[in-house]
């Protein structure tokens, strides 16, 4: 996943990590670790990301060289 994107999209509004894992309800490491790609983030934290940033879900979280197809599938 895209996680430098989603990094800087939450520093350019001002938002610390601990804030970001208040708002998703888990722990500052936990949090950092999703951000930092050492695991992953649950579907219900990628929906609340997406919607608190205003933003859809493949802008932060597909990697560049993935392209989705006509019926929203995922291809490289």
């Amino acid at each position: 996943m895209k996680q430098k994107e989603l990094a800087a999209i939450r520093r350019y509004h001002d938002i610390s990590q601990e804030k970001m894992a208040n708002y998703l309800n888990i722990t500052t490491r936990t949090y950092i670790n999703k951000e930092n790609g050492v695991s992953e983030f649950r579907l219900s934290e990628i929906f609340k990301i997406s919607k608190l940033f205003n933003r859809s879900i493949e802008e932060i979280f597909l990697v560049d060289n993935f392209i989705l197809g006509e019926n929203g599938e995922v291809t490289s």
